[in-house]
């Protein structure tokens, strides 16, 4: 019975609260407005939204640091020496007066100078909740959308960047020195950057467009990426991807050749498309196909499951096959084969061939300019 007197309570209240509305609040210099945006009226809540503008001079500084609560992130670089922000508000409330509690308590909004290094930090922080309402979990039940800010941050385009983002699609550009990024939620694009880049992404789609064309030989591009779909176009340096879950696709990668300066991809799940690609690769690969076109450089391939399309290799190819079908064809160097299961069409080898095995399927290696060995009972004629 108390129980539901309580609901009952809670419920009044809330739609009481609901009818408290003016055309807009103030909260010290922000004045927040009401929206009609769908995504924000849920229960008995309304949206509201408000912007703010930041702005630091850069002299003396090497690097900004953001770190971003829920909300879409865009950072350019541009040749001023001024680092701008533009910060659109988005929150959800049952009046506006409770809006701006809300922006005045839990939102936290600054761009500031610490050392050699400016520091944004843009989020809602209800972990310290003292009032009734916003007490309950903002994703929970009876609870409003999440809170979020938008940013459009402009930052001098020869500072080392780095981003720590919650959730909400991230977008970068036009950035002359390293990158480091710690993504959680959302999508991921990345253009025109020519410095190291270091990329933590747990879920989410990925694109890297124009890595380092400038100077790109001799930069590292490190990428961890848990889940979510990644495109890799026109990216030079030495490259390092692991790979949990999720489609890939890299074309136009360029690295120094070498056995230290290489490519080296680790893949847990999805198919593997790469053409056009200039440098030395090490591949392991789990599960999913794997089409390979235009390779310049040695390879070495380890495969556990998926089918297997390799066409022209300018170098050595090392395969290791657990299970799929493989064909090849056009291997510019020696193919050393060991496979356990599917059959095997090798149109072209320019130099030797050794299997040390040929597994349950069928082995063509239809020409061949060097010597073969190894077992061969399962090559055909």
């Amino acid at each position: 019975m108390k129980k539901n007197l309580f609901t009952l309570f809670f419920l009044c209240f809330c739609f009481t609260q609901s009818f408290i509305d003016h055309a807009n609040a103030q909260s010290e210099e922000l004045v927040l407005k009401k929206i009609d945006e769908k995504e924000y009226k849920v229960l008995f809540y309304k949206g509201f939204t408000t912007s703010k503008t930041l702005q630091l001079s850069a002299d003396d500084l090497k690097a900004l640091t953001v770190n971003s609560g829920a909300g879409h992130v865009t950072v350019r670089g541009h040749d001023s020496d001024v680092i701008t922000v533009e910060a659109d508000v988005v929150l959800s409330a049952v009046s506006i007066k409770r809006a701006v509690r809300i922006v005045e308590e839990f939102m936290h909004l600054s761009l500031f100078r610490e050392g050699d290094k400016a520091i944004l930090e843009s989020r809602f922080n209800f972990q310290k909740r003292n009032d009734f309402l916003e007490a309950i979990n903002p994703d929970g039940f009876f609870s409003a959308p999440a809170r979020k800010i938008d940013l459009v941050v402009n930052v001098p385009k020869n500072l080392a960047l780095s981003i720590y983002d919650r959730s909400g699609d991230l977008e970068i550009a036009d950035i002359e020195n390293d990158l480091t990024v710690d993504d959680r939620s959302g999508n991921l694009h990345i253009k025109n950057i020519h410095g190291n880049l270091n990329l933590k992404d747990s879920s989410g789609d990925m694109e890297l467009i124009d890595i380092n064309t400038n100077n790109g030989a001799k930069k590292m591009v490190k990428i961890n990426d848990n889940s979510g779909a990644i495109n890799l176009v026109r990216v030079n340096g030495n490259l390092t991807l692991r790979d949990s879950s999720g489609d890939m696709r890299l074309a136009n990668i360029n690295t120094n050749q070498g056995v230290e300066n290489m490519i080296k991809i680790t893949d847990n799940s999805g198919s593997i498309s790469l053409e056009n690609i200039n440098g030395n690769l090490n591949l392991r690969d789990s599960s999913g196909d794997i089409d390979m076109r235009n390779m310049n450089g040695n390879i070495t391939l380890r495969d556990t499951s998926g089918g297997l399309n390799i066409g022209k290799v300018d170098g050595d190819l090392k395969l290791t096959d657990s299970s799929g079908d493989i064909r090849a064809n056009n291997i510019n160097g020696h193919f050393t084969l060991n496979d356990s299961s599917g059959n095997v069409h090798v149109d072209y080898v320019a130099k030797n061939v050794h299997v040390h095995g040929a597994g349950s399927g069928d082995l063509f290696i239809k020409k061949y300019d060097g010597k073969i060995s190894g077992d061969l009972r399962k090559l055909g004629k």
